[in-house]
């Protein structure tokens, strides 16, 4: 089973023009606003 879905709208916000984001880049590799942080040992239980 699948699901196509389709965007029909997207809004998003004027401020901050550059917000800070995470992202997971795998086997305990964080990515904060370009700053790269590595806790591999914290993601042992999960």
């Amino acid at each position: 089973m699948f699901f196509i879905m389709e965007a029909v709208k997207a809004k998003a916000a004027a401020l901050p023009k550059f917000p800070k984001t995470i992202h997971y880049r795998g086997n305990g590799t964080f990515m904060v606003s370009g700053n790269h942080l590595f806790y591999p040992e914290k993601l042992k239980g999960m």
